[in-house]
């Protein structure tokens, strides 16, 4: 018979952890909360591997949607995953102890909404250097290759200069636009999601994609899409 999660975690852990139930329930918070912090306290103690990749199959679901709830909190139109890989990271670095039971859940989504925050502030910060030298690239000298080259650079210097202006939209927007263009969430949704009327959810976004249509044609300069 095979073993139940809560026996491999008690056997990672090398401890009684979670002496009270008889299953782990992983739906429910504070199960994980305490078996995570057990694993991790492992880990930390014993360079354990098997105990630090049984903590990443325990928690990779709430981690994951930790991660989408910071990402839309911050209007992040990156993938979430990457603030899972930044926490999973931060815990080789980090080696202080867990604040005890229950901390584990709240350490992750601390640390993913200032990971979130941070590349929000970093990707405005870009530079949006465009190449430049092809945004005509149709009067090339008329080979079918050069000219699909230059339409190729002129597609990225527009994805690049998107990911940048997007992000140094106002938080309102940013959240507006996520849910509309990455989530695909239609106005209703996002009108509930934003605790706001459909009509001013409406208006928001209407806002939103003008102001980020500006910004690209600024950045472009004058020549956007």
């Amino acid at each position: 018979m095979p073993e139940s999660f809560l026996e491999r975690v008690r056997q990672a852990a090398g401890a009684p952890v979670l002496p009270d139930l008889t299953e782990l329930d992983l739906s429910n918070d504070l199960h994980v909360d305490r078996a995570a912090s057990a694993l991790l306290q492992r880990f930390q103690a014993a360079d354990d591997v098997a105990a630090f990749r049984l903590l990443l199959e325990l928690t990779a679901d709430r981690l994951a949607a930790l991660a989408e709830e910071a990402a839309r909190e911050q209007g992040l139109a990156e993938p979430a995953d990457a603030l899972v890989a930044a926490f999973v990271e931060g815990l080789f670095v980090d080696v202080s102890p867990a604040a005890g039971p229950g901390s584990f859940l709240a350490r992750a989504a601390a640390a993913m909404r200032t990971e979130a925050e941070t590349l929000v502030r970093d990707i405005a910060l870009s530079d949006i250097a465009l190449d430049g030298h092809h945004h005509h690239g149709a009067r090339l000298d008329g080979h079918a290759a050069k000219a699909r080259k230059a339409r190729k650079a002129r597609k990225e210097d527009i994805q690049r200069a998107t990911r940048v202006c997007f992000h140094r939209l106002a938080l309102p927007y940013r959240r507006a636009l996520r849910a509309k263009e990455v989530e695909g969430l239609a106005p209703p949704a996002i009108a509930q999601r934003l605790a706001m009327t459909p009509q001013d959810a409406e208006a928001l976004i209407e806002e939103a994609e003008t102001a980020l249509a500006a910004a690209l044609e600024r950045a472009l300069g004058g020549d956007a899409p």
